[in-house]
């Protein structure tokens, strides 16, 4: 009977840390930020939060510098500067593509037809596409 119990003790510490964790991945920015189609200023801005908003971190890239967010029914990502608690550790390390993360998520974006300009992003000597001004805020 006490192995029952001991393996009954451990699920539930089990449980217990991963609402713990998934709880860390839920925060607020430090103020209104951009949310962006890509790690990167040059990215189009997908949108943008305030800081009361309340989003969820899906993860960082490596380095944490830039976090997938999702804010409400929108996907992007943002500067972890503007990001309060999220912890290295705490959160899982991501990593980002330009055709698999805009076909998941921005296929009805109208920049989205430049994606093949986007893709590579990241090599040494691309440049980014112009865009025209979005109307969110900087």
């Amino acid at each position: 009977m006490s192995k029952l119990v001991s393996t009954i003790i451990a699920l539930c510490l089990i449980l217990v840390s991963g609402a713990v964790a998934a709880q860390a991945t839920v925060t607020k920015p430090s103020r209104d930020v951009n949310v962006r189609a890509g790690p990167d200023t040059v990215f189009p801005v997908v949108t943008w939060i305030t800081r009361h908003d309340t989003i969820q971190v899906q993860g960082c890239i490596e380095g944490f510098t830039w976090c997938d967010v999702v804010a409400g029914r929108r996907r992007g990502w943002v500067h972890r500067s503007y990001l309060r608690n999220v912890i290295p550790g705490r959160v899982p390390v991501v990593t980002f593509s330009v055709e698999a993360y805009w076909n998941e998520h921005y296929r009805t974006q109208r920049w989205y037809a430049d994606k093949a300009a986007w893709i590579g992003w990241g090599t040494p000597g691309w440049t980014a596409p112009s865009l025209r001004r979005s109307r969110a805020r900087s």
